[in-house]
């Protein structure tokens, strides 16, 4: 990187845009790293749901998110969470289905 920020008016990107004196370059800024935490974003996955920013509520929403992909235990083809018990129940031999395809009872 050439270290120019074409966005504010081609200062170095080590400056202030707003009042132009020297930023440090290598520090974590704690303070705004707090605040990030803070903000919702919205999933990854596409749910619609808003998840705050720290790495602990993300990792959580992840692994309970509907739209994550999980594989069909049968033909192992991914498929978003949600629609799982649709494809495990339309396209196998399947009658019942108990939690995150836990148990799987065949027909017959």
């Amino acid at each position: 990187s050439s270290g120019i920020n074409a966005e504010y008016g081609g200062l170095p990107s080590y400056l202030c845009p707003v009042c132009r004196t020297a930023m440090a370059r290598d520090i974590r800024h704690r303070t705004l790293e707090n605040i990030a935490r803070r903000i919702p974003r919205a999933c990854a996955q596409g749910c619609g749901e808003e998840v705050l920013g720290d790495a602990d509520s993300q990792a959580e929403h992840q692994y309970q998110c509907t739209h994550r992909g999980v594989k069909c235990p049968v033909c192992m083809e991914p498929h978003k969470k949600i629609d799982m018990m649709m494809h495990v129940t339309t396209n196998h031999d399947i009658t019942r289905v108990i939690g995150d395809i836990a148990a799987i009872t065949l027909r017959g």
